[in-house]
């Protein structure tokens, strides 16, 4: 299998692709010549071309990987967390509908201050979560 590693952009391939791309018309409307026929000076200007491409494209191909690798753990990692906190928020709404279920007859203004209060947090948590999952694009695990 061939990678772009082991192809070598050359100055001639990259004028070859040029060539292939204008029908080697050149930007005058005449024939272009071939790599071989160029003066050395504008083969020059495409061995400047090929050392670019090859620095900026090639070269930098794997640390952009790399790059984008640690990008994509970390957001595995977020998402994880993500997930954990809504299975906890879940969890603390079973533990809240029981407390509710507990406490139903009996009357204090305490009592009733605290419930609200924790159903207004809880449902606050679960809301916040769902928006991070919905508007910034993190996708549930």
């Amino acid at each position: 299998m061939t990678t772009t590693q082991d192809k070598k952009l050359t100055p001639e391939v990259l004028y070859n692709a040029y060539g292939n791309k204008a029908g080697w018309v050149s930007y005058q409307g005449g024939q272009m010549p071939t790599f071989t026929e160029l003066p050395a000076e504008i083969k020059e200007n495409w061995e400047a071309v090929a050392t670019r491409v090859e620095r900026e494209f090639v070269q930098a191909e794997p640390e952009r990987d790399a790059q984008e690798n640690v990008l994509d753990l970390e957001t595995r990692a977020i998402t994880n967390q993500l997930t954990s906190i809504q299975y906890q928020i879940g969890s603390l709404k079973c533990q809240l509908e029981s407390l509710q279920q507990r406490y139903e007859g009996v009357e204090s203004p305490v009592k009733a201050d605290t419930l609200e209060r924790t159903t207004s947090l809880v449902g606050a948590a679960r809301n916040a979560l769902s928006r991070c999952f919905r508007d910034n694009t993190i996708q549930s695990a």
